[in-house]
């Protein structure tokens, strides 16, 4: 199938390349193209800057967490109905999982999708010396298309000048334009990294001014020939997504608002394939559940940001509580399993007070607690898994929990060789820290909408 489609790598972190993805996917839309955005790696953040930038979910492609051979499939899933897509990389262009190999970076996504990439460098404390750098990243991979480079933090007209110069006489690559050193194109962070824009004023606002920018000073019209040069991608037979009525009638419980908002889109999607209907409830806004539900999914987010809220609506949380009693099939990660606890401890002290499904006290610390992806090991069947199963996940937390209960699920072995217990069983209840993209193993999909059904059976 042949998909336009652009990488905009990085050569490290804090480089620039979400400033440039999110002004490249505006203006693009702005031209009347319907863009799809993807993000490579795990995060949720920058994808909810795609989102704001072009009017459509972004997805993540991550060559680590789900199986390499199944990356094309999710991709073209994905970029359905668009005309074309802008790929947001991760980290420096070549890191991934760790130094010995390419799993997990972005340069190993681009190959797999056979994309091209245009390269982002800051150049704010250089001149001649980033045609250096260019050149290490240029020949590192020869079987890596780097077909034109975005220079960042450019202090005046000249200076843009002679960095440019300096690239293009030593290097067969062009330079498609520049963003000057403003405050205007930095976008603020916090604990958890970018702050979520949450479809504000302020960050619709950045994102405006980003592509004002972009607009200006980038050739956008140069990498959309870049885009439409990229070769076709080939379809795969059979599709995870493929429609099937096995878990026709049954109605999932999804948490979506302002507190709980980190899904991959093909979890929902692999689960509605199956026939299942997802019914959004808001835990900060909606008194009760649902009605005629059979399954609660509660995702990641920022509880701790909305404690007040959440402690507020006791309705809410009893009958959530009820429900998970009641031996309803329920899944919640991150900060679905924060917001399940008994209370949830903020960083300045405050306590508040939490659904309290099982004996747990969590508390936001004021470092960074765990990060990195997660391999696991099954130790005991659950309403996603069977014991034994293998399954890769993602964690990325800034809170800490202490459990007066049974601990007894899985088994986590961290990239630094770190074993331990993780994630909490109650009834038919699986709450973890673990972030899990279903397309790495679609069986907990089919395992989880199995469970539903039997439970609707039974009611």
């Amino acid at each position: 199938m042949k998909i336009p489609r652009i990488v905009i790598a990085g050569t490290h972190s804090g480089v620039g390349k979400t400033s440039v993805a999110i002004g490249l996917m505006a203006s693009l839309k702005k031209r009347g193209f319907k863009v799809q955005p993807f993000k490579v790696g795990p995060d949720y953040i920058d994808s909810c800057y795609h989102e704001l930038a072009s009017c459509k979910k972004s997805r993540n492609l991550d060559s680590w967490m789900v199986e390499r051979d199944a990356l094309p499939e999710i991709f073209l899933h994905g970029a359905k109905g668009s005309d074309i897509c802008v790929i947001e990389g991760v980290m420096g262009l070549f890191d991934g999982y760790d130094g010995t190999n390419e799993v997990g970076s972005t340069a190993e996504i681009a190959k797999i999708l056979d994309s091209p990439v245009i390269l982002v460098v800051d150049a704010g404390k250089m001149a001649r010396s980033v045609a250096a750098l260019v050149k290490g990243y240029a020949e590192f991979d020869k079987d890596l298309n780097i077909e034109g480079v975005i220079l960042n933090n450019i202090g005046s007209k000249g200076h843009y000048e002679m960095v440019k110069s300096a690239i293009e006489n030593n290097l067969d690559l062009k330079v498609l334009g520049y963003l000057p050193r403003d405050k205007k194109l930095k976008i603020p962070e916090r604990h958890l990294g970018l702050i979520f824009p949450n479809k504000k004023p302020i960050a619709r606002e950045m994102v405006g001014s980003i592509t004002e920018f972009v607009e200006k000073f980038i050739d956008v019209d140069d990498i959309i020939s870049v885009a439409q040069r990229a070769l076709p991608i080939e379809m795969t037979s059979n599709s995870s997504f493929a429609e099937n009525v096995f878990g026709k009638g049954i109605r999932l419980a999804v948490a979506m608002d302002e507190a709980f908002f980190f899904y991959y889109p093909e979890n929902l999607e692999l689960i509605e394939s199956l026939g299942v209907e997802i019914v959004p409830f808001s835990p900060v806004n909606d008194g009760d559940l649902p009605q005629n539900i059979h399954g609660i999914y509660i995702g990641g987010g920022y509880p701790e940001l909305f404690g007040e809220k959440l402690e507020k609506n006791i309705s809410l949380r009893n009958a959530i509580r009820t429900a998970i009693e009641n031996n309803i099939p329920s899944y919640a990660e991150c900060g679905g399993l924060m917001y399940l606890a008994e209370k949830l401890i903020a960083c300045d002290g405050k306590a508040y007070e939490m659904v309290g499904v099982f004996p747990a006290v969590v508390k936001m610390k004021s470092k960074l607690v765990s990060l990195g992806y997660v391999d696991i090991k099954v130790g005991s069947d659950n309403v996603l898994a069977k014991e034994g199963w293998r399954l890769r996940g993602h964690e990325f937390r800034w809170s800490d929990i202490e459990v007066g209960g049974e601990i007894v699920k899985t088994y986590l072995a961290k990239k630094k060789g770190e074993r331990k217990l993780e994630g909490y069983a109650f009834k038919n209840l699986l709450a973890s820290y673990v972030h899990l993209h279903f397309s790495a193993k679609p069986q907990v999909v089919e395992r989880f909408v199995m469970k539903m059904k039997k439970f609707k059976e039974e009611c």
